[in-house]
């Protein structure tokens, strides 16, 4: 594949005003232009957050590791929109295939990291090569005391376009690397089990125990919605609040799988989702969240916006959108467009939880 042939109509998900916010960088590019010099026959691919890489390396059959409902959706979309056919594609909680290379877009979180370290070694062989690409800018010396866990060679490359790639080869032991298995946790009396590379690992983020300290009381709440419920901390706190029916909604895979095994009783419903609108349940008394602004290193506020606006559409006439979130934002213009009455309950200097009724 040469550069002119690449492809570029690649779209973000969910959909983005901000045309400026491209699908894939530098250092994504970086590794295609690795993988097409090398003579691979069999490429696993991680965290390649919107099919930029899944696309252009289509006709390699790829095995494509899949950590996000979006992330899925927006592989599947971009793969139709090229016409290209389907590729393979598995969760880290499942087996797959070996491979000469792997490619992987290094994320944010040092755990996620590792977990796909791991992966990789598991499915290595002797003369398996897996490359990760970073922008220079996001470097850390953790990434390089990671890798020596699980490969003897770890070498950078050369910086292009402010971007480098770390190429590990030569695993080491391999055999004693096991699958991710849930792990036991203690959250302020909150007891269960997470998976690897959830958000906030073993400790409660600070807006969600904000939010949990000064939860106000639903007359009558029967139906509630957690949204990015993560390992289902708050839904577990809801049940208190007598509600009969709770639904869980989350985009991470294995947050999702942290909080079917947290929240299992019959009052539960788990949705592996990042949208509303597939939802076919409506009238929902309360939804509540601590919204998502970040993708990896962006900032996209964008994303709750959208999920305003879903939530609005599925709450009942007088049902309550409750929010934790960071004062700065200021989402209270942007509720205002959708919701009748919405005011700040609690706050204090780096967060407030916002009320806001249909």
């Amino acid at each position: 594949m040469t550069k002119d042939s690449i492809i570029t109509n690649i779209s973000r998900l969910p959909a983005k005003h901000n045309r400026t916010l491209r699908a894939w960088n530098a250092a994504d590019e970086y590794l295609l232009n690795y993988a097409n010099d090398s003579s691979a026959t069999s490429i696993t691919l991680y965290h390649d957050r919107f099919g930029f890489l899944g696309c252009n390396l289509q006709e390699r059959t790829p095995e494509f590791v899949v950590e996000r409902k979006s992330q899925l959706d927006a592989l599947e979309t971009n793969l139709q929109k090229n016409k290209l056919g389907d590729i393979r594609t598995r969760t880290v909680l499942e087996s797959g295939q070996s491979f000469d290379l792997a490619l992987c877009s290094i994320p944010k979180s040092l755990e996620r990291f590792e977990l796909y370290l791991q992966d990789a070694v598991r499915h290595a062989t002797n003369k398996s090569t897996l490359v990760c690409a970073f922008m220079t800018k996001h470097f850390t010396k953790s990434w390089l005391t990671i890798a020596s866990k699980y490969y003897s060679k770890v070498e950078q490359s050369m910086a292009v376009k402010k971007s480098r790639l770390l190429i590990l080869s030569e695993p080491i032991n391999s055999e004693s690397v096991q699958p991710p298995t849930s792990t036991d946790i203690d959250l302020d009396g909150f007891t269960g089990q997470r998976f690897p590379g959830t958000f906030a690992g073993n400790k409660v983020d600070i807006a969600t125990r904000f939010l949990l300290n000064n939860l106000p009381e639903f007359d009558n709440a029967k139906r509630v919605l957690d949204l990015g419920s993560g390992n289902g901390i708050i839904a577990n706190t809801m049940k208190s609040k007598a509600a009969e029916e709770i639904h869980l909604v989350e985009d991470d895979y294995l947050s999702y799988e942290s909080g079917k095994l947290n929240c299992s009783d019959s009052i539960y419903h788990h949705h592996w989702n990042y949208s509303l609108s597939d939802l076919d349940i409506q009238d929902f008394d309360v939804v509540v969240t601590n919204p998502p602004f970040h993708h990896g290193y962006e900032q996209d506020i964008e994303m709750a916006f959208n999920l305003f606006k879903e939530a609005h559409n599925i709450l009942r006439s007088g049902g309550t959108l409750l929010i934790v979130a960071n004062r700065h934002l200021n989402y209270r213009t942007q509720l205002s467009r959708y919701f009748s009455r919405v005011e700040v309950i609690k706050q204090n200097d780096k967060f407030e939880i916002i009320e806001a009724t249909r």
